[in-house]
């Protein structure tokens, strides 16, 4: 006669336990493969982008690259890097943190670190940020940055925030969002000048080459000797000539103009006569200061006009 063991359940039971731990170490092991691949993805990534740059005429060199990160980013490190346009600019810094995801790792994020120089136009700016970051991505670029310094012997530029938006579309026309917080500028004789905001939104199309449309420029500009801040609104369209000056046209709407007056006397933009010129013309069509000024201008052969008279000349940009 055979006795079967009565069923205590306990093989379910056992497996029951178990099973969480077979599916965590399958979910683990496809999640670090994935994460290799995603490392793989990104250095060809970062090979395409500075092949890219090359194209362009702009050069990426660095000492090292490491990616770690591992399990939840992409890292990738390049040390004492060096990123440069020869004809006008070149950024160096000790190390360049390039972040991505491991699911998507062709969207890339730069975040320098460390001391960092900037050279733009035989002029040398030592770079500080408590955050910087820099998006790349198919079609889309975007900036972002908090307490950022630039410093020069004989000047320095201060913002406490920028947030930056661009993005292309395939006919290669481009939209363009940007805001930018307190910037403060002061020159080798310890002028300041403040604006408080800037904001701006603008857009490209290949339709009108060599011009952009310009939705919309609003900022103000503060001084310390004035109580109200100049409130500027631009609108229009501007773009370069064959000739490589600025050219188009647009509206400028100002309000409480005694800040930006004060501000062209002190670094001396115009000649006094001509500020002299400039206040009474723009009291007289604001009653003082009291209304708002529409005022529209024209850039053209290198010279700048509001309506027919002429301002002054414009420098060659291209």
């Amino acid at each position: 006669m055979t006795i079967t063991p009565p069923n205590t359940g306990r093989r379910p039971r056992r497996l029951f336990l178990i099973l969480p731990f077979v599916i965590f170490g399958v979910i683990f092991a496809a999640y670090s493969a994935l994460w290799v691949y995603g490392a793989g993805v990104m250095e060809k990534e970062i090979a395409n982008y500075i092949e890219d740059e090359a194209k362009e005429g702009r050069s990426i060199d660095y000492e090292g690259l490491t990616v770690r990160g591992y399990p939840f980013t992409l890292r990738a490190r390049l040390e004492n890097f060096i990123w440069t346009d020869d004809t006008l600019w070149r950024w160096s810094g000790e190390e360049l943190h390039i972040v991505t995801l491991p699911y998507d790792a062709r969207r890339l994020i730069f975040m320098p670190r460390g001391q960092q120089t900037y050279q733009y136009n035989g002029t040398s700016f030592d770079i500080t940020a408590d955050d910087l970051r820099i998006g790349l991505e198919d079609g889309k670029y975007s900036a972002e940055t908090h307490g950022f310094m630039a410093t020069a012997p004989d000047q320095s530029l201060t913002l406490s925030d920028l947030r930056l938006n661009i993005i292309e579309g395939e006919d290669e026309s481009w939209v363009l969002g940007a805001e930018l917080r307190n910037i403060r500028y002061q020159d080798d004789q310890e002028r300041i000048g403040h604006t408080p905001f800037f904001n701006i939104a603008a857009r490209y199309s290949p339709l009108t080459p060599d011009r952009a449309e310009i939705g919309s420029l609003i900022f103000s500009l503060s001084d310390v000797e004035v109580t109200t801040a100049t409130r500027l609104e631009l609108s229009g369209d501007v773009g370069i000539d064959e000739a490589g000056y600025p050219d188009g046209a647009f509206t400028l709407k100002l309000r409480n103009q005694r800040a930006m007056l004060s501000l062209i006397e002190r670094f001396d933009l115009l000649p006094p006569t001509e500020v002299t010129q400039l206040t009474m013309s723009l009291n007289a069509l604001s009653n003082n200061g009291t209304a708002e000024v529409t005022l529209p201008f024209q850039l053209r052969d290198g010279r700048i006009y509001m309506t027919f008279l002429q301002l002054g000349e414009l420098p060659k940009i291209r």
